[in-house]
């Protein structure tokens, strides 16, 4: 099956698994490349593997480009359900689109204090869960004393 039809082919699953369905396309631009680069590299050709390699990545890019966008989108819609605002966030555009998408350490400071929300608010649940427990051992203990 050549590459086209793979990539068309798991673009029917892009509604349903977006995620994953643009990590594969991006695995399938990287491997169709393989077995030129190992004949590149095994001829000794350095200028030639190079630009191979940087035809791999440029192909590849617009998945990348595409996923950076999902996982950004996903990130700003948990944060904002969450309450989080930080207000410091840099953005870049991709190569073939006029999406955007967070950098990496700004991507990674949203990742962290949704994280951080997380374990506050789970915390907090959990304290609260622990306290309606005992009350409710501790109208049960009542009851049992009362009916005696």
């Amino acid at each position: 099956m050549n590459v086209s039809k793979r990539i068309r082919l798991l673009g029917a699953f892009e509604s349903v698994f977006p995620m994953w369905t643009l990590r594969r396309q991006a695995s399938v631009i990287y491997h169709a490349f393989d077995v030129d680069l190992a004949k590149a590299q095994a001829s000794g050709n350095r200028n030639k593997y190079d630009e191979l390699a940087q035809q791999q990545q440029f192909e590849a890019s617009e998945y990348q480009d595409k996923l950076r966008c999902v996982r950004t989108r996903r990130l700003l819609m948990e944060a904002e359900t969450l309450y989080i605002h930080i207000p410091d966030l840099r953005w870049e555009s991709g190569q073939f689109s006029q999406d955007r998408f967070l950098d990496d350490a700004s991507e990674s400071k949203l990742y962290y204090a949704v994280k951080e929300q997380k374990e506050k608010r789970r915390e907090y649940y959990l304290k609260l869960a622990t306290a309606i427990t005992g009350m409710i051992g501790a109208l049960i203990g009542l009851i049992a004393i009362v009916k005696k």
